[in-house]
Parts: structure tokens; C-alpha cells; sequence
């Protein structure tokens, strides 16, 4: 007989937070976009619909211009992300149209930095990554971070778009 562990790397919302970012609605006080998972989004519709699957569904008013989907972090500095263990980020979504994903994030010092993850949300459900960020990104790992949001955007498509999102990992 044979046992098998499947090992699983840690996630920085499950691990910190106590909450992993599975998009699960809030029970109380929700927020506009109904999961506290999200803790603000600029350059999305003011409507957000309630799905009964715990997924984020969301309107980009138009994917070419800058738009931010901030992800709770916590508050205060013993939430901030220790980018040196915390290095890849995965997600699962679709949009209605293919999207570019940037990764955006503030670290301990106020300075703002992104990068490209160099894949789309497609137009069909797709679980993307783990992406690994410090390979893309040498960045990453030089500081904590204190804020971490996701754009989504396409050069040729300008009008809404339709946009669902599952869970977001940020893993070990």
C-alpha cells in the first residue's frame, strides 16, 4: 500500500489574511463588488452582479484605459507581502474579450511597480499559472509590499467588457 501527499504551496490570503481571495461573497456589510476580497476598483461599471458561485463579476468601462482591481491586503504593516517568499501568482477567470494582466504593487516605501504577466485572460474559462513573478520581475523580491492590484487591459478593444473571476492565488 501506497500513500500519496500532495503538497500544496502556501497562499499569502490564506496564510495572512486568514481569507484566501476565492472570491466568496461577503456575509456582512458588502461591499460594492460583494466579496471582501476586492477592497476597491477604479475604471469598472458601479454595478457589479451578485453570482451565487462566489465569483467576482465585474464590467471594464473600456479595457484601453487604466483601470485597478485592489486586492485586500489587510491594514498596517504585519500584513505587508514578504515578496522574497510569496512569488507566484495564479488565477482562474474568463473575459469576454482576451485581456492582458499586469501585476501592480506598492511596496513599504509608497514606490509603485507593475509588471506584465505575459499571459491574457481568454474568452473561455482558463486557470492561469502559477506565474512566477521574480522571474519576470527581479523587483519583486526587493521589498515588502503593502498594496497588490491586477489590470486588465487591451490595446484594440475599447468597449466594455465583461470580466469573471474565480479566486487569485499569491503562493510560496
Amino acid at each position: 500500500a501506497y500513500l500519496i501527499y500532495r503538497v500544496l504551496p502556501g497562499d499569502y490570503a490564506s496564510q495572512v489574511l486568514d481569507d484566501p481571495w476565492d472570491m466568496t461573497e461577503a456575509t456582512s456589510s458588502p461591499p460594492a463588488w460583494k466579496t471582501n476580497d476586492i477592497s476597491d476598483m477604479t475604471g469598472w461599471n458601479a454595478t457589479y452582479t451578485d453570482s451565487i458561485s462566489g465569483m467576482f463579476e465585474g464590467t471594464l468601462t473600456n479595457p484601453s484605459s487604466s483601470n485597478e482591481m485592489v486586492l485586500n491586503t489587510g491594514s498596517g504593516s504585519s500584513y505587508y507581502i514578504d515578496t522574497s517568499k510569496y512569488q507566484s501568482i495564479s488565477l482562474a477567470g474568463k473575459a469576454e474579450a482576451e485581456l492582458d494582466i499586469t501585476l501592480y504593487w506598492m511596496d513599504e516605501h509608497s514606490n509603485t511597480l507593475s509588471v506584465d504577466l505575459g499571459v491574457d485572460l481568454e474568452t473561455t474559462w482558463t486557470e492561469i499559472g502559477p506565474v512566477s513573478i521574480q522571474s519576470i520581475d527581479p523587483e519583486w523580491n526587493d521589498e515588502k509590499a503593502s498594496k497588490l492590484w491586477l489590470e486588465f487591459s487591451s490595446g484594440s478593444h475599447t468597449t466594455a467588457t465583461d470580466v469573471r473571476i474565480g479566486w487569485i492565488k499569491l503562493t510560496e
